[in-house]
């Protein structure tokens, strides 16, 4: 029960970072800034197929985050998230929340097994037998730390006024 509540909020913090993006893209960021080094292939049909403008661009906004996510490398996908939109994410807020979003993967595809470098990166994570301590505690502070870094986030780009005032509710559009 513990690892799949680990294992939701990593996907739904994923999805939030995909609707921030695309928030900031709708809000008018700088387009260069926002699409950096990153090629898409996006055929005119499917495009056309968006019907307007802000569809359009909530589908330019997924392929860039799909093309990040496929580093498989949370803290770098956080990385070039924050510079695309300018965010300059406080490090000890993102360090904060990093043992929770790196304990994702372990859990899905090493069934908890922790290796070294994990250990080595997140000395105050409870290790047992080989294996991240998934209990109460680990839940509660992995929900703290990630809910801390989400608010962190949406104060970043409420201050840097990329978000407009329609897309503020919330929703998932």
């Amino acid at each position: 029960m513990y690892a799949a509540f680990i294992k939701d909020l990593f996907e739904d913090f994923s999805a939030f970072i995909s609707d921030t993006m695309t928030k900031a893209a709708l809000a008018g960021i700088d387009p260069a800034r926002f699409v950096g080094e990153i090629r898409l292939d996006l055929h005119a049909a499917d495009i056309l197929a968006t019907g307007n403008w802000d569809a359009a661009v909530r589908l330019v906004s997924d392929a860039i985050f799909r093309k990040l996510e496929n580093e498989r490398n949370t803290k770098e996908l956080l990385r070039k998230a924050s510079a695309r939109l300018g965010l300059a994410l406080d490090q000890n807020v993102l360090n904060g929340a990093m043992p929770y979003l790196d304990a994702r993967h372990i859990l899905v595809h090493r069934d908890g097994r922790v290796d070294d470098l994990y250990v080595a990166d997140y000395p105050q994570i409870q290790v047992r037998e080989g294996k991240i301590a998934t209990n109460y505690q680990f839940v509660g502070d992995a929900r703290r730390a990630v809910d801390a870094l989400a608010r962190h986030i949406d104060e970043r780009v409420i201050a840097a006024n990329l978000v407009r005032n329609q897309d503020m509710s919330g929703r998932r559009q």
